[in-house]
């Protein structure tokens, strides 16, 4: 594996960056933040830097993709593909606002904890 990293996977808090994440340089976001941001939204996010006595805050900034979303465009033509979609996935919409993570008309986490167990033991 080129990242052995568990992802998102057992995380209990979207809002926060969990304990083993040890390395942190330059922007930081939290995984709700990091969603916010692929979905267009702004955010302060925190920076970090390495010092003499290891890592340190050095800061906030503002992340801003002035709007423009990670997601495909809703009218986007992927037929060349030969791809067959669900037709419960809604292109131009955020896959973790379709799970119900998040509402995105009132940019408001609606599960902090969705990763943190499987969806099909709920």
């Amino acid at each position: 594996m080129n990242e052995p990293n568990r992802g998102l996977v057992g995380w209990a808090d979207l809002t926060v960056l969990p304990s083993q994440q040890q390395l942190k340089k330059g922007t930081a976001p939290t995984a709700w933040q990091a969603i916010l941001t692929g979905s267009g939204r702004a955010c302060e996010v925190d920076t970090w830097d390495v010092g003499g006595m290891g890592l340190y805050r050095s800061g906030l900034t503002r992340v801003d993709s002035q709007g423009k979303p990670a997601w495909l465009l809703a009218d986007y033509d992927d037929s060349r593909y030969g791809y067959k979609r669900d037709a419960g996935w809604k292109l131009g919409e955020c896959v973790w606002s379709q799970h119900g993570v998040w509402d995105p008309d009132t940019d408001t986490l609606l599960r902090k904890d969705y990763f943190s167990r499987s969806p099909h033991t709920d």
